[in-house]
């Protein structure tokens, strides 16, 4: 591991956050700040309430993200629709892989 000294970050302050709703209840800024202090760096982790945010379940994420990224490289717009179908059959697939006698 390198040494606070021989990082590129160690002079400044990392400043990060969590957005959404709710958030209060999250143990991420004391986990990011013990472990950037571990690494003899500065860091401060902001929470940033947003009122009405929905929250987002990881398979939505992955989808959502998947056809941001679609669009970015190739300027086409999927359907979130059909990339979440194809999604649940991957995940059906390994599934059942997995729990195969």
């Amino acid at each position: 591991m390198k040494s606070a000294a021989d990082h590129p970050l160690s002079a400044r302050l990392i400043l990060a956050g969590l957005l959404g709703a709710p958030i209060a209840h999250s143990a991420s800024p004391a986990m990011h700040e013990r472990a950037a202090e571990a690494l003899g760096l500065r860091c401060h982790y902001q929470f940033i309430e947003v009122a009405g945010a929905a929250i987002m379940t990881g398979r939505d994420l992955a989808i959502y993200q998947a056809a941001d990224a679609f669009e970015l490289f190739t300027g086409l717009k999927p359907s979130a629709t059909e990339i979440g179908n194809a999604f649940d059959d991957v995940m059906a697939k390994r599934y059942a892989a997995s729990h195969a006698a």
